[in-house]
């Protein structure tokens, strides 16, 4: 061969003839050996892969080594490898608190923990790999552990086709029917003269039920989710599952024969309601005459024409207590309707009812309630054929105040059609007040009260400085409302904070006083210097600013609209981090270094914020959240949760792993921690709508971190097994001896330790919540009646954040706990969520 190819004679090589086939032949076997390169095959025959990926196996095809392999990358679908079942054992629900330490199992093997990856960024280089025993008597701590008897740690069987590639698809009797969404409805939008209505129990529509049996999917369990077919899956899953509420026909505005019914009995019983107790009081000059209330009904009438029976109105007595109730549970953070120069006879009768309405939810009692979601149609009707008849009402401030009223109230109602015409309406109301000038500091005169001024120009100065702070007041509580949504809804702000140069609003004192010659005298007492230049801009610009603030200005208020700002900046991180630091990213390193940058610097900026949850709890878990939000994305937390089904689940899961290896997810469980423990510091009573969806979402981010812990732990002792019998069929040695090391208990939702220090540093410890005994009262400090409640112990972390929200409304008279409607949806999320059946592992 070799003489063959070194003689003279040798032919050039061509693209033909039986010489070339030689050649070829040659250069095949000699050639790429001589030249010191890797010999290359380019024949058809590949090497067995050691183990299919699952969608191949399921399909019974060929696989390769690579991952992803060659057939799903080409089919552009997830390439999970296939992983051994393992056993299970038994397990205490509760763990007590008998000292500083319990023995446990690490959390994870710091020794193959990526720390070069960036904060909060998605790398395929972090995806967590197979922990195998070392020589530092890693395998024995494994197998001591598990003598020790931890049988609690257990995740729901539901996510056993999520976090086990290996287990066919879950059959669809398995999932969470009717959880994760508390947008979810009935068919009917709860009746208004329903019973269920009136006992606020959420019951499925038997339609909806009938579609939800397992026989309806029959073969489902055999479809392959990977597969060839796995788009018209997906859409049959979606198709499927109840996680949005779709309207139908039968939703309208007044349903069924509507009726407002509040006779003398429902004044006697809202008279003894604890709703009405311990309230501050709050000023309002102005009282109901029977001529304003007959005005009213009046009004009502007109535009319900005969889809409303009025049963029984309210008398000018219970009219007046009910707005005046309304007015004090809104407070500080939330009143943009000056009540000291209130005119009710003056006034338009949109906003009249809007304020009756605000009055209606703060009662636990159905009439009421029922009334005021029928009058928070009144308004809305009336305000919307407004806009189009009168158009010159959007420069109108009770126009806009009416329209913001009823807009938040219905945000937060509970009732799924309500909450999407309110939100579907919130950007006119932004568009309104952006060309109003409401946002900028062109429209605000400085209005300075002197002691010279006599009673007639002193009152119309007073008159004057509250309709500008009115303004300014509704624009920074619409920027307020819109963040919050924001974040609750994972939707895109209306409204931005680089557009608020509009000076911060003044004093409480100033805002809440009673008469002309009381607000000069707070003025006078108070310095004003610099107010024109303090703005929401220019404080998010310079954080340091928030601590030389005059005092003329509402330092409360500032705090609150700062953290605001920093809010929408959180969001705007988030969407950042997930269109350039993905794992399928290109952009440039430099870009990611400086989204990194942005997170340390949000952060920094949300500790300078110091408040604590005994000084001011609403702002305390406003700010524990977006902490929590710098750190794991709440949509996919909802999505690995099956609020999109079990294919988006496990494409989810594949992330949260690595989220799960970093610091990352060790910040964000003690922030939402942190949000429980805020929660319960709050005044009874005084949850809104984003507060309680904000514990929902913590409590939800707690329970994934349990769920993927076990997984690891789960993950971890198949590769031990793995690894050990290969050892033991190689060579008959046994392995090193250790100890299991005492680690501190964590309380995610206690003050900060240096324990706690080490775990967000390292992962050592044992992190967990406080759970109360539910007939004793929550005391911080209590350890009699506390347990520890491990996060690997699924149903105790629900029933944790389930009792955090219940906390907040006191037990009536006859033993009964009256939730509204949206925290009674959260809690039963939560409780279905924690009734799941569990693998322990």
């Amino acid at each position: 061969m070799n003489g063959f190819i070194n003689a003279p004679y040798a032919r050039k090589l061509t693209t033909a003839g039986p010489s070339d086939i030689l050649t070829r032949h040659y250069d095949l076997h000699h050639k790429a050996r001589e030249d010191g390169l890797p010999r290359k095959v380019k024949g058809k025959r590949q090497r067995r892969a050691d183990r299919a990926c699952e969608s191949c196996a399921s399909s019974k095809l060929k696989c390769d080594n690579n991952r992803p392999c060659t057939r799903c990358e080409q089919a552009a679908r997830p390439c999970v490898e296939q992983q051994p079942e393992t056993a299970t054992i038994p397990v205490p629900d509760i763990i007590p608190v008998n000292g500083s330490a319990i023995h446990i199992p690490h959390s994870r093997d710091d020794a193959h923990l990526d720390t070069s990856q960036p904060m909060g960024f998605d790398n395929e280089a972090a995806t967590p790999t197979e922990v195998l025993p070392s020589t530092n008597g890693t395998l024995s701590s494994v197998e001591e552990w598990q003598l020790l008897g931890h049988e609690g740690w257990a995740y729901p069987a539901y996510f056993k086709h999520i976090v086990t590639p290996s287990s066919s698809t879950p059959v669809f009797s398995e999932f969470p029917f009717e959880t994760l969404n508390y947008m979810q409805g009935t068919q009917t939008d709860m009746s208004l003269d329903s019973f269920n209505f009136l006992d606020f129990t959420f019951e499925t529509n038997s339609d909806m039920t009938k579609d939800l049996q397992p026989q309806s999917y029959q073969g489902m369990e055999s479809m392959d989710p990977f597969g060839p077919g796995s788009a018209v899956s997906q859409q049959v899953e979606k198709d499927r599952h109840p996680w949005r509420w779709v309207p139908n026909s039968d939703q309208h505005t007044f349903t069924n024969r509507s009726q407002i019914a509040i006779d003398k009995n429902i004044v006697d019983q809202a008279a003894s309601s604890p709703n009405t107790a311990n309230l501050p009081r709050i000023i309002v000059n102005d009282v109901i005459t029977p001529g304003v209330r007959d005005d009213l009904l009046q009004f009502i009438s007109r535009i319900t024409k005969s889809e409303v029976s009025i049963l029984a109105f309210p008398d000018p007595n219970f009219l007046d207590a009910l707005i005046k109730i309304g007015f004090t549970k809104r407070g500080n953070r939330d009143n943009w309707i000056h009540p000291g120069t209130i005119c009710y006879r003056n006034m338009r009768p949109e906003l009249l009812t809007a304020l009756t309405v605000a009055g209606c939810v703060c009662f636990g009692i159905p009439a009421i309630c029922k009334a005021g979601l029928i009058l928070q149609e009144v308004a809305r009707l009336s305000l919307d054929r407004l806009f189009e008849t009168e158009n010159h009402v959007v420069r109108d401030l009770q126009y806009l105040q009416a329209y913001m009223l009823w807009v938040d109230i219905g945000m937060t109602c509970g009732y799924p059609r309500k909450m999407e015409i309110a939100e579907s309406r919130f950007p006119q109301l932004c568009t309104a007040l952006r060309r109003a000038g409401a946002f900028d500091t062109s429209m605000y005169n400085t209005i300075t009260p002197t002691p010279q001024d006599d009673e007639e120009t002193l009152e119309n100065k007073w008159k004057e400085w509250a309709r500008q702070e009115s303004f300014k007041r509704l624009a920074y509580s619409a920027l307020e409302h819109d963040m919050q949504v924001a974040m609750v809804f994972n939707r895109n702000p209306t409204t931005s904070f680089s557009e608020f140069t509009a000076p911060l609003p003044s004093a409480s004192e100033e805002w809440f006083a009673s008469s002309a010659d009381d607000w000069r005298k707070a003025y006078l007492n108070n310095s004003h210097d610099n107010e024109d230049e303090s703005s929401l801009k220019q404080l998010l610009a310079r954080l340091s600013m928030l601590n030389n603030l005059s005092s003329g200005l509402d330092h409360s208020k500032a705090k609150s609209v700062i953290l605001h700002g920093l809010a929408g900046q959180v969001f705007e991180y988030q969407k950042q981090v997930s269109l350039f630091c993905g794992r399928h990213s290109h952009r440039s390193a430099n870009l990611q270094l400086a989204i990194r940058a942005q997170q340390q610097d949000l952060y920094q900026s949300l500790l300078t914020l110091q408040d604590t949850p005994e000084t001011c709890p609403e702002r305390t878990l406003m700010k524990e959240f977006l902490a929590l939000s710098l750190h794991v994305k709440i949509e996919d937390i909802e999505r690995f949760a099956g609020k999109h089904g079990a294919v988006e689940a496990r494409r989810i899961y594949s992330l949260l792993e690595a989220w799960f290896e970093d610091t990352q997810s060790r910040h964000a469980v003690w922030h939402a921690g942190q949000v429980l423990r805020a929660s319960r510091y709050v005044q009874q009573l005084q949850f809104r709508g984003y507060e309680a969806i904000m514990i929902y979402h913590a409590t939800l981010v707690l329970w994934v971190y349990g769920i993927l812990h076990c997984a690891h732990i789960k993950h971890t002792i198949t590769s031990v097994s793995i690894h050990r019998d290969r050892s033991r069929s190689s060579q008959h040695q046994t392995p090193p001896q250790g100890n299991s090391f005492p680690q501190a208990v964590i309380y995610l939702d206690g003050p900060s330790t240096e324990e706690t220090a080490r775990f967000l540093e390292s992962g050592y410890g044992c992190p967990g919540l406080k759970f109360w005994d539910s007939d004793s009262p929550i005391i911080e400090g209590d350890e009699e009646h506390v347990a520890f409640s491990d996060l690997r112990i699924s149903h105790m972390v629900m029933s944790v954040g389930r009792f955090a929200l219940e906390s907040n409304y006191p037990v009536t008279i006859d033993n009964q706990r009256v939730l509204p409607p949206l925290v009674h949806r959260l809690c039963d999320i939560m409780n279905d969520l924690g009734a799941l059946s569990t693998i322990n592992i």
